[in-house]
């Protein structure tokens, strides 16, 4: 049971990762003075644009998402079971979202309404973000959940 709760956590996880980039462009194009037309003209472009690419940005979020997945398959692996899988991946995958709007909100006010890449140190949370902060996250919650299950077996 909890293998098909922690999947579909997952899988609710992804989607959200792949809605939350744009949607954030969108608002933060919005409350600067864009026009609904300019904000969606935006969002397309932005997609096929060389630099600060939303869908590399929306692929760089998956990164302690996929960590979490390895993570709970080799935890499968060691201990024989499941159990416990959901709690890991709600934990984890909440970790992982709010670390994904907190840096598409720090950085689009940046870039918007003029579209012109801000420049150094703008942009690293694109990186840091998903390769350090993620990880970190998924790693804390997972430790915390696991003490709380102790916790409660004790």
């Amino acid at each position: 049971m909890s293998e098909h709760r922690a999947s579909r956590v997952l899988a609710a996880a992804a989607l959200l990762l792949t809605v939350l980039p744009p949607f954030i462009f969108s608002v933060v194009a919005l409350t600067a003075g864009m026009t609904v037309g300019e904000t969606l003209t935006s969002v397309a472009e932005q997609y096929s644009r060389p630099r600060v690419n939303l869908a590399v940005l929306t692929a760089l979020g998956f990164v302690p998402l996929l960590l979490l997945g390895v993570w709970l398959a080799g935890r499968r692996l060691l201990i024989g079971t499941w159990q416990g899988a959901g709690a890991y991946a709600w934990s984890a995958s909440v970790a992982t979202l709010l670390i994904v709007v907190f840096m598409h909100s720090e950085y689009w006010p940046t870039y918007l309404p003029a579209r012109v890449p801000a420049g150094f140190p703008h942009g690293l949370e694109f990186t840091i973000g998903p390769f350090v902060f993620g990880p970190i996250a998924v790693v804390i919650s997972c430790i915390a959940v696991a003490l709380y299950r102790r916790s409660r077996k004790n």
